[in-house]
């Protein structure tokens, strides 16, 4: 998996201040869904989930029982979508900026690798938080899943998911999220 080293460790930096700051602001609700998300524009946001703002977006929206599947995994919906991203990663903005301009006057195959290499670098960054604790250790990490994702959903955030959780609730993830296995998205 090819990683460029500078973007894990600014990737790791921004989203750990962000995910600890968003769980000390609200430490008295249960996160169960953390990720980095990115919709195509080398600007990587984090998002999340508790289940108390999961029950009040269905009530606020009044949500349907055949529809709570769908938004209990999406990171768009999150009222937390974007969370720090001033505060956070703004002090990257101009790496991330002159990355994006590379990939931009890149020829098709190198820039089809940079891609790559955002989303193995995020991944990594993820991977580290993980192993720092920042999700959780022992019994209260296996009711959480970590994920890096692509805005839409594409078939590679299953197994990107897959890989960074190896127990717990990763199970009711992948099994509401098979659907992701049988589309043909490229990414």
């Amino acid at each position: 998996m090819d990683i460029d080293e500078t973007l894990v460790t600014i990737l790791e930096s921004a989203a750990g201040k962000a995910f600890k700051a968003l769980q000390e602001e609200h430490m008295e609700e249960q996160f169960y869904y953390f990720a980095m998300l990115n919709d195509g524009n080398w600007r990587p946001y984090i998002s999340a989930w508790s289940r108390e703002a999961l029950e009040c977006f269905y009530e606020e929206n009044e949500v349907e029982d055949g529809e709570k599947g769908w938004y209990r995994w999406s990171g768009v919906e999150s009222p937390y979508m974007a969370y720090g991203w001033d505060e956070y990663f703004a002090e990257y903005e101009d790496f991330l900026f002159e990355t994006e301009q590379k990939h931009c006057e890149a020829d098709d195959d190198t820039a089809d690798a940079m891609w790559k290499t955002l989303l193995n670098s995020m991944e990594e960054a993820m991977r580290r938080l993980d192993q720092k604790g920042i999700f959780g250790t022992g019994a209260a990490r296996d009711q959480v899943v970590i994920a890096v994702e692509l805005v839409p959903p594409a078939r590679s955030n299953y197994t990107r998911t897959e890989r960074l959780n190896k127990s717990g609730l990763i199970r009711e993830f992948l099994d509401e999220n098979a659907d992701l296995l049988e589309e043909d998205a490229e990414e």
